[in-house]
């Protein structure tokens, strides 16, 4: 007997207790995360370039995590050092893009269009400078 199951020879225990095993690494690898063959479970952010420039790829993950249904909140929590306060270091500016980066997605805006606007203004205005002309 082996624990509820009735066993009849050494091959059967051998049986179950690979069915036991299988059983235990399939519920260890969905606590992880991993689906039956140990790889990665699909994600919504799955096929994201991470070689785009960063503020591009800041608002593309928070789109895919949007349109998945992630709350928010894991935005905020991504501003936050591991122990849940606000880091005081380089950190913080990455921290504040990203946190830009969500505020003009609500507002509707892209961001990588609007820094790239602001980019062009200042361009514009280094320009005139340069000719002399008033910069305002």
């Amino acid at each position: 007997m082996f624990g509820d199951v009735t066993v009849s020879g050494a091959d059967e225990v051998k049986r179950n207790w690979d069915e036991i095993k299988r059983e235990e690494k399939r519920a260890l690898a969905q606590r992880q995360g991993l689906d039956a063959s140990g790889q990665a479970a699909p994600s919504a952010l799955d096929g994201v370039p991470f070689g785009q420039p960063a503020l591009a790829l800041a608002a593309q993950l928070q789109r895919r995590a949007a349109r998945a249904g992630v709350p928010e909140e894991l935005a905020r929590l991504a501003e936050e050092g591991d122990s849940g306060a606000p880091v005081s270091s380089g950190q913080d500016i990455g921290r504040e893009l990203f946190r830009l980066v969500a505020r003009a997605r609500a507002a509707g805006h892209d961001p990588e269009m609007e820094l790239r606007a602001a980019a062009r203004r200042y361009l514009d205005l280094v320009h005139r400078w340069e000719r002399g002309a008033p910069a305002g």
